[in-house]
């Protein structure tokens, strides 16, 4: 069974680089990263916990760039020239290199050491910085931190999974083995997604436990996946980029956005829609800190759990584990509980 060419070609693609429009005034933040293992960010110096090099300052940023074409990178939303797809947002690596000169790259802007000309900007793919599904399902990230798959709903109702890797890029699917309860999943003619047999099952349930076994591994891991007939609604604009916001607000603003990802949330956890939780999660977090350092000790408890469950949900929403997803959640509505009392006193 062969591969399509699309798929091929993607598959063979080393990771992306990907020149930024020169006007980019947009905001990044500082990140620790070992250059031979970038999926491993820290928030300070150190060494790789993989290799023990030691780690390096770069700054990341999140880019708008083409699922399909991710060679077209923007600052802004919008749609991509060669195919017309809405841009999705992704976490890039900014890098300042000389058009000239391919040795001179730097980590902030600045000019070639050798002719004077200003730097020009490009934003280099990272592990893990696209996880936007590409078929309009669910995508989750696998334990080992490496695999990705994506669940959808092909045009006869029936289930579909999709494989990439720590790049968001496909995989062949004939390594894989997949279930929902005695059922196996097919692999489709041309290799690129697993499915179920439709006349098995017509989409009676949209809820659907699914085992899977990654290549080299001993045993099954078990995904969550409540999909929908209808499009998804698009995600709110990624977090992650310092929010300008935090720094104005004041105390009754800073809760009022926090309440406002909370509902967020809600919504997300009701939907079933867990890869997209560490948007709001993660911008709750950063609000409450500047919460603290506002209203200082007597929110000092509540905002500890807010941005532990913050975590746990980003964490878990990755991993799609229903379960640890709606522990992560009742921590994070109690946290936010917690906060509402502390806050009015």
């Amino acid at each position: 069974m062969s591969l399509s060419l699309a798929l091929l070609a993607l598959l063979l693609a080393g990771p992306q680089e990907a020149v930024v429009d020169q006007g980019y005034r947009g905001g990044s933040f500082a990140v620790w990263l070992c250059p031979d293992h970038r999926g491993h960010p820290e928030d300070g110096p150190g060494l790789c916990a993989v290799c023990g090099r030691p780690l390096a300052s770069r700054r990341l940023a999140t880019l708008w760039s083409c699922p399909m074409h991710p060679q077209t990178t923007r600052s802004t939303a919008g749609a991509c020239p060669v195919c017309g797809m809405t841009l999705v947002s992704t976490t890039r690596e900014l890098e300042w290199f000389c058009a000239e000169h391919a040795d001179v790259v730097r980590a902030e802007p600045g000019a070639c050491p050798r002719d004077g000309r200003a730097l020009s900007l490009r934003g280099r793919s990272m592990p893990h910085g696209d996880h936007n599904p590409r078929h309009g399902g669910l995508l989750f990230m696998a334990e080992d931190r490496f695999h990705h798959l994506e669940g959808a709903l092909g045009p006869d109702g029936a289930l579909r999974l999709y494989f990439y890797d720590d790049f968001t890029r496909p995989l062949p699917v004939l390594a894989f083995r997949a279930r929902v309860e005695g059922r196996e999943l097919q692999p489709s003619a041309d290799g690129s997604f697993l499915a179920l047999d439709p006349a098995a099952d017509p989409s009676a349930s949209l809820e659907l436990t699914v085992h899977v076994r990654f290549p080299q591994s001993e045993r099954e891991e078990v995904f969550d996946f409540v999909l929908s007939q209808t499009t998804r609604e698009a995600p709110p604009p990624a977090a992650g980029v310092t929010d300008p916001l935090s720094s104005t607000l004041d105390s009754a603003g800073l809760m009022d956005a926090i309440r406002e990802r909370r509902r967020r949330v809600d919504d997300l956890v009701r939907r079933g829609a867990w890869p997209d939780l560490f948007i709001p999660a993660l911008e709750a977090k950063d609000l409450a800190l500047a919460l603290l350092a506002r209203e200082g000790d007597k929110v000092a408890l509540p905002v500890k759990t807010l941005v532990r469950a913050a975590w746990l949900l980003d964490l878990h929403g990755d991993l799609g584990k229903k379960a640890e997803v709606e522990a992560a959640h009742r921590l994070f509505v109690r946290g936010m509980a917690e906060l509402e009392k502390a806050h009015g006193r």
